[in-house]
């Protein structure tokens, strides 16, 4: 998400995007007036594959309900196919800590101190 901030006489625009080694960068970027501004703002928003699944989600939801009350014949979203969506790994999230409390348990091993 881009935001824009005002700077003395000008505006900058500050946003993050990803470079060709995957790693996250944050970008600012100077314009005089806060329209051109808002112009560049439109062109570096963009939707996510999370997002859209998220999105299909929600409409696959009211369409089916739709069909139950038999508003439609047939659901649009039904049988939708979406891009993969990659999910990051939490080091410490609940599903390693299970993990890892699971592989205590069943070797013996005390992995967790």
């Amino acid at each position: 998400m881009a935001s824009i901030i005002k700077r003395k006489k000008s505006y900058s625009l500050v946003y993050n995007y990803v470079d060709e080694k995957g790693e996250t960068k944050q970008k600012w970027e100077t314009w005089h007036t806060h329209k051109e501004a808002m112009k560049r703002k439109a062109k570096t928003q963009y939707v996510t594959n999370s997002t859209i699944s998220q999105i299909n989600k929600l409409l696959r939801c009211a369409f089916h309900q739709a069909v139950r009350w038999e508003m439609i014949g047939k659901n649009p979203f039904e049988h939708t196919i979406l891009a993969k969506v990659e999910y990051k790994n939490v080091i410490y999230g609940m599903q390693t800590r299970f993990g890892l409390l699971w592989m205590n348990a069943v070797t013996g091993n005390s992995i967790l101190q």
